[in-house]
């Protein structure tokens, strides 16, 4: 039997972060010190089932082709092979408070549409879903929704970024 090529690449390793599921939405939104933040973020949109304050190891994972070739099912399986799962607008928020300068590692202008995407809770609007994603352009870093479609943001590069607690 053939094994299955894997559609995720494990770009870069954040070994130990942390999460604090009960901070207050936005003072966990402040602490990003985001230069825009978009309007669609908001806690009652990405609400999380998540409690307490977690160390956490994330991953940024590249998938990199167009959208249409990998369904949510699939980005769902591949993550939990690695004991990982998606992560949702609360891990992102802890992500992006940590400030690590992802543009020398990864994020060069014009090449990346969407950023890091957090795909563990969508938001669906006028029949659109939309996924909390941390953006840079120019200088600024940017919290922000971005469209998905089929479960996956529509870019030709996706980065998705994925939690495994050292408890698995």
């Amino acid at each position: 039997m053939q094994e299955k090529e894997r559609m995720l690449k494990v770009e870069v390793r954040f070994p130990r972060v942390e999460v604090n599921y009960d901070l207050p939405f936005e003072e966990a939104v402040a602490a990003g010190g985001y230069d825009e933040i978009g309007e669609f973020i908001t806690e009652g949109r990405f609400s999380t089932q998540r409690n307490g304050i977690q160390v956490v190891e994330m991953l940024v994972l590249l998938f990199k082709c167009h959208y249409d070739l990998l369904k949510l099912g699939r980005l769902r399986e591949e993550t939990a092979e690695m004991n990982c799962h998606l992560a949702e607008l609360r891990d992102l928020l802890a992500f992006g408070a940590r400030r690590f300068d992802l543009r020398k590692t990864f994020m060069n202008p014009g090449f990346i549409e969407n950023g890091i995407v957090a795909h563990g809770f969508e938001w669906v609007s006028n029949f659109l879903g939309n996924v909390p994603a941390l953006e840079h352009e120019d200088k600024k870093r940017i919290l922000r929704t971005v469209p998905s479609m089929f479960g996956i943001p529509t870019g030709r590069e996706t980065r998705f970024l994925v939690v495994r607690n050292f408890s698995q």
